[in-house]
């Protein structure tokens, strides 16, 4: 139960190229591979995957060994008219 107070879900993907085996110089061109040497370019996945409560107007820091995130936020007061087509959508 996530109660009344703010959360944040947060599920990025970063995929970096791994080294050519052959060179362990030059990442893998995808461009370079041709049918006859049926190289795939392989990959190192790192995910940030999190979810905790928040407190607004304070900046967040989401992050893993590769790369992070910052969240900061905000209210933003609705006039009448927003509030209105927010209430009849969902109706």
């Amino acid at each position: 139960n996530q109660g009344r107070y703010l959360h944040i879900s947060l599920d990025f993907e970063f995929r970096e190229k791994l080294l050519d085996p052959q060179t362990a110089e030059a990442p893998i061109n995808s461009m370079e591979v041709t049918p006859a040497n049926k190289t795939t370019p392989t990959y190192m996945i790192f995910n940030l995957h999190q979810s905790r409560q928040i407190i607004p107007l304070r900046l967040e820091f989401f992050d893993n060994e590769k790369f992070g995130a910052l969240v900061y936020i905000e209210e933003i007061k609705a006039d009448e008219t927003t509030e209105s087509e927010i209430s009849n959508a969902e109706s």
